[in-house]
Protein backbone atom coordinates (compact mmCIF):
# COMPACT_ATOMS: atom_id res chain seq x y z
CA UNK A 1 0.00 0.00 0.00
CA UNK A 2 1.13 3.61 -1.04
CA UNK A 3 -0.19 7.22 -0.56
CA UNK A 4 1.55 10.64 -2.04
CA UNK A 5 0.95 13.48 0.77
CA UNK A 6 1.17 17.09 -0.93
CA UNK A 7 2.32 20.12 1.01
CA UNK A 8 -0.68 22.55 2.18
CA UNK A 9 1.90 25.27 0.74
CA UNK A 10 3.31 24.79 -2.67
CA UNK A 11 4.20 28.26 -3.28
CA UNK A 12 7.49 28.24 -0.27
CA UNK A 13 7.58 24.50 0.26
CA UNK A 14 8.55 21.83 -2.80
CA UNK A 15 8.54 18.54 -1.94
CA UNK A 16 5.96 15.99 -1.51
CA UNK A 17 5.99 12.63 1.12
CA UNK A 18 5.58 8.97 -0.42
CA UNK A 19 4.48 6.55 2.60
CA UNK A 20 4.54 3.11 1.78
CA UNK A 21 4.05 0.22 4.24
CA UNK A 22 4.22 -3.57 4.23
CA UNK A 23 3.52 -6.42 6.43
CA UNK A 24 6.07 -9.01 7.34
CA UNK A 25 5.83 -11.86 9.57
CA UNK A 26 8.00 -9.61 12.31
CA UNK A 27 5.26 -6.87 12.51
CA UNK A 28 4.96 -3.90 9.83
CA UNK A 29 7.53 -2.11 8.02
CA UNK A 30 6.98 2.03 7.36
CA UNK A 31 8.90 3.96 4.06
CA UNK A 32 8.81 7.58 4.67
CA UNK A 33 10.54 9.48 1.79
CA UNK A 34 10.68 12.77 1.19
CA UNK A 35 10.78 14.21 -2.80
CA UNK A 36 11.40 17.45 -4.43
CA UNK A 37 8.55 18.93 -6.38
CA UNK A 38 5.28 19.97 -5.73
CA UNK A 39 2.11 17.74 -6.54
CA UNK A 40 -1.26 19.52 -6.61
CA UNK A 41 -4.16 19.45 -4.72
CA UNK A 42 -7.04 16.51 -5.99
CA UNK A 43 -10.27 16.20 -5.11
CA UNK A 44 -11.38 14.54 -2.11
CA UNK A 45 -8.04 14.66 -0.16
CA UNK A 46 -7.71 14.59 3.55
CA UNK A 47 -5.06 14.89 6.16
CA UNK A 48 -2.09 14.02 6.33
CA UNK A 49 -0.34 17.11 4.37
CA UNK A 50 3.49 16.67 4.13
CA UNK A 51 4.57 19.70 6.60
CA UNK A 52 2.68 17.79 9.26
CA UNK A 53 3.05 14.16 8.51
CA UNK A 54 5.42 13.20 11.00
CA UNK A 55 3.65 14.16 13.94
CA UNK A 56 0.73 12.96 12.67
CA UNK A 57 1.62 9.18 11.78
CA UNK A 58 3.51 9.46 15.83
CA UNK A 59 0.22 9.28 17.13
CA UNK A 60 -0.16 5.98 15.94
CA UNK A 61 2.71 4.72 18.53
CA UNK A 62 2.69 4.80 22.12
CA UNK A 63 6.02 6.46 21.88
CA UNK A 64 7.63 9.43 20.94
CA UNK A 65 10.53 8.30 19.58
CA UNK A 66 11.01 5.21 16.85
CA UNK A 67 14.52 3.56 15.55
CA UNK A 68 14.25 4.88 12.00
CA UNK A 69 17.02 4.27 9.02
CA UNK A 70 18.17 6.70 7.25
CA UNK A 71 18.60 6.48 3.23
CA UNK A 72 19.43 9.62 1.35
CA UNK A 73 21.29 11.26 -2.19
CA UNK A 74 22.53 14.29 -2.45
CA UNK A 75 23.52 15.17 -6.42
CA UNK A 76 26.00 18.03 -6.67
CA UNK A 77 27.24 18.99 -10.73
CA UNK A 78 30.70 18.32 -11.61
CA UNK A 79 31.84 21.54 -12.81
CA UNK A 80 31.24 22.96 -9.34
CA UNK A 81 32.23 19.62 -6.92
CA UNK A 82 34.33 16.64 -6.86
CA UNK A 83 35.04 13.53 -4.36
CA UNK A 84 37.54 13.58 -1.86
CA UNK A 85 38.37 10.29 -3.04
CA UNK A 86 40.40 10.15 -6.77
CA UNK A 87 37.44 9.40 -8.98
CA UNK A 88 36.96 8.12 -11.17
CA UNK A 89 40.27 5.74 -11.20
CA UNK A 90 41.64 4.15 -14.52
CA UNK A 91 43.13 0.76 -13.43
CA UNK A 92 44.57 -1.91 -15.95
CA UNK A 93 43.07 -5.44 -15.09
CA UNK A 94 45.21 -6.98 -17.52
CA UNK A 95 47.28 -6.24 -20.73
CA UNK A 96 43.84 -5.77 -22.96
CA UNK A 97 41.41 -4.90 -20.59
CA UNK A 98 41.21 -1.32 -18.49
CA UNK A 99 38.42 -0.27 -16.12
CA UNK A 100 37.14 3.14 -14.78
CA UNK A 101 36.00 2.93 -11.40
CA UNK A 102 33.84 5.31 -10.87
CA UNK A 103 31.95 4.72 -7.64
CA UNK A 104 33.16 3.44 -3.84
CA UNK A 105 31.13 2.26 -1.00
CA UNK A 106 32.61 3.50 2.63
CA UNK A 107 31.61 2.50 6.08
CA UNK A 108 32.46 4.73 9.18
CA UNK A 109 32.82 2.54 12.23
CA UNK A 110 32.36 5.40 14.09
CA UNK A 111 28.95 6.79 13.04
CA UNK A 112 29.53 10.02 12.94
CA UNK A 113 25.90 12.39 13.09
CA UNK A 114 24.89 8.98 12.79
CA UNK A 115 25.94 8.35 9.30
CA UNK A 116 26.84 4.52 8.83
CA UNK A 117 28.09 4.38 5.05
CA UNK A 118 28.36 6.14 1.97
CA UNK A 119 28.01 5.47 -1.96
CA UNK A 120 29.63 8.14 -4.20
CA UNK A 121 29.51 7.78 -7.54
CA UNK A 122 31.23 10.06 -10.08
CA UNK A 123 29.89 10.23 -13.05
CA UNK A 124 30.97 12.94 -16.23
CA UNK A 125 28.25 15.77 -15.46
CA UNK A 126 26.97 14.58 -11.81
CA UNK A 127 28.31 13.82 -8.28
CA UNK A 128 25.88 11.69 -6.05
CA UNK A 129 26.53 11.03 -2.66
CA UNK A 130 24.20 8.25 -0.46
CA UNK A 131 24.25 8.51 2.45
CA UNK A 132 22.84 5.71 5.30
CA UNK A 133 22.44 5.38 8.52
CA UNK A 134 20.34 5.32 11.53
CA UNK A 135 18.52 7.54 13.91
CA UNK A 136 16.46 7.78 17.14
CA UNK A 137 13.24 10.01 15.47
CA UNK A 138 11.12 12.08 17.73
CA UNK A 139 7.93 12.24 15.81
CA UNK A 140 6.63 15.52 17.33
CA UNK A 141 10.07 17.04 16.72
CA UNK A 142 10.95 15.88 13.36
CA UNK A 143 11.87 19.44 11.47
CA UNK A 144 12.70 18.17 7.60
CA UNK A 145 14.84 21.50 7.08
CA UNK A 146 16.92 20.57 10.04
CA UNK A 147 17.81 17.13 9.25
CA UNK A 148 18.37 18.17 5.33
CA UNK A 149 21.33 20.70 6.67
CA UNK A 150 22.20 17.89 8.77
CA UNK A 151 22.48 15.33 6.39
CA UNK A 152 23.64 18.12 3.48
CA UNK A 153 26.63 19.11 5.56
CA UNK A 154 27.88 15.81 6.12
CA UNK A 155 27.61 14.85 2.44
CA UNK A 156 29.89 18.22 1.53
CA UNK A 157 32.40 16.82 3.73
CA UNK A 158 33.08 14.17 1.35
CA UNK A 159 33.11 16.53 -1.57
CA UNK A 160 35.67 19.41 -2.14
CA UNK A 161 35.28 22.44 -4.80
CA UNK A 162 36.13 22.02 -8.14
CA UNK A 163 38.92 24.23 -9.07
CA UNK A 164 38.13 25.93 -12.19
CA UNK A 165 41.15 25.57 -15.33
Amino acid sequence: MAVVCRTLDPEHLDYHIHFRWRFENDGPVFYISFHAGVVGKRENEREPYAERFMSWFGGFFGNETAHADIHCEFVYLTDTRQSRFPLPLKVTLSDDLEAEIGGIAVSFVSAPDEITGADIRQREKRLAIELSGTVRLNFVEFDLEREVNRLSCFALRLTDIRETK
